[in-house]
């Protein structure tokens, strides 16, 4: 979508899904050590980010589907490679130097996967083959991003709204008969991965905002706030990871997003930027924390995350750095793609 034509409440969400998934791993980062989380703790089920993003993901798509009469799934398919790999790509590479840079120096954990032909093929191409192999470790979720926007494009094309929905669910359901026959609610290869169903959620409220039909928003929108809040900080962490995740933190999710895109509201510009920036946050953050987090400890001995003195101004540098990334890195990107695209019209 353009700027003029975003629901800005669901612009300004991604920012807070990012923010929260970040939280997430500096729970994570922090527990690897052995030290107390701090507040950070709060964020142990802060995955359920990824879960909004999905919901989001399955909105946006169908939306700037429908406004465009032109749409082919060629055309859809070479946005999204922009949108996604170049700037993927960027941060991978920064993520092949950190582990080269940990092997040569000892400081950190090296990841023998980045070494590997198999990982780093699957790593580059975004290959949905399991979590283990990607490089990236936020990776994995964009592997399920490109393959949901395969299936669309190539549903959407032949049969509309219908057809995308109808085969995002076949997808949903044949991870589950997968999952079944593994014996596992794991997920053995990440295209079984249960959260798929999300994008399917994110269709049915993007269709329902396209005609206009969505009452109830404000039950919608009360409904999913404190059911995700509920899920986030009351429901304990070993109760989370047993649940579907589609029913715990997905339909809340779609409840949020439905709520927020019946009631549009104009968001400050400040977080616009923020979520303009959120896929960027999304992609650096995990690397960044390593790498501050391996500096500290070995100067200071001690983990930044574990306290909030030091690790609310690491957050805050997390969030500069990515605004940083979209302005001068991505935007440029994005329009230099954009003109490839408009060349060949032009040409013929």
């Amino acid at each position: 979508m353009t700027v003029h034509n975003k629901v800005e409440s669901l612009q300004a969400l991604r920012f807070v899904a990012a923010l929260i998934v970040v939280l997430f791993h500096a729970h994570l980062s922090v527990m690897a050590t052995g030290a107390a989380p701090a507040l950070f703790g709060l964020f142990a089920n802060g995955e359920l980010g990824v879960d909004i993003f999905f919901v989001i993901s399955g909105f946006v798509i169908y939306v700037s589907a429908t406004r465009r009469p032109d749409f082919s799934a060629a055309g859809f398919l070479f946005d999204r490679f922009w949108r996604i790999y170049p700037i993927y790509w960027v941060v991978l590479s920064a993520q092949f130097a950190s582990e080269a840079l940990s092997l040569a120096t000892g400081l950190g954990n090296v990841r023998p996967e980045a070494f590997e032909t198999g990982p780093v093929a699957a790593s580059l191409l975004l290959l949905p083959v399991t979590k283990s192999w990607m490089v990236l470790d936020v990776a994995w979720t964009l592997t399920l991003e490109v393959t949901f926007y395969l299936i669309f494009a190539l549903s959407y094309v032949r049969g509309g709204h219908r057809a995308a929905l109808i085969c995002v669910s076949a997808w949903f359901l044949a991870g589950g008969l997968w999952r079944g026959l593994a014996g596992s609610t794991e997920a053995p290869l990440l295209l079984a991965n249960e959260k798929v169903l999300e994008f399917a959620f994110g269709l049915i409220v993007a269709r329902l905002f396209v005609q206009g039909r969505m009452p109830y928003a404000r039950l919608a929108l009360g409904v999913g706030a404190l059911g995700l809040a509920g899920v986030l900080f009351a429901l304990p962490y070993p109760a989370f990871r047993a649940a579907p995740q589609w029913l715990v933190a997905g339909l809340p999710a779609a409840c949020l997003v439905y709520g927020l895109a019946a009631r549009p509201v104009t968001m400050p510009r400040w977080l616009l930027l923020a979520g303009e920036a959120s896929y960027s946050l999304y992609l650096i953050h995990f690397l960044l924390i390593g790498l501050i987090a391996s500096v500290s400890q070995k100067l200071l001995g001690v983990h930044p995350m574990a306290s909030l003195f030091t690790g609310l101004p690491v957050i805050a540098a997390l969030i500069l750095s990515s605004i940083a990334l979209t302005v001068w890195v991505e935007r440029p990107i994005l329009r230099w793609g954009r003109r490839r695209r408009r060349r060949p019209a032009a040409v013929s």
